[in-house]
């Protein structure tokens, strides 16, 4: 993971992944556990994900 600003909170999350479905699986997990995370501590959380490998976003 790197912060492209560091001064911002945007940030570049690099995932191994064999296939799509694999990596959708993964990309899903991560969003979940950041949503309890956020949730547990009364906040919310914006995440827009893409792949530019694979040209995907979620």
């Amino acid at each position: 993971m790197e912060k492209q600003d560091p001064k911002g909170y945007e940030y570049i999350f690099y995932v191994p992944y064999k296939d799509a479905d694999d990596l959708e699986k993964t990309v899903y997990d991560v969003i979940g556990e950041m949503n309890t995370e956020a949730d547990i501590r009364n906040c919310f959380t914006e995440c827009d994900v893409r792949c530019d490998e694979l040209g995907l976003s979620w």
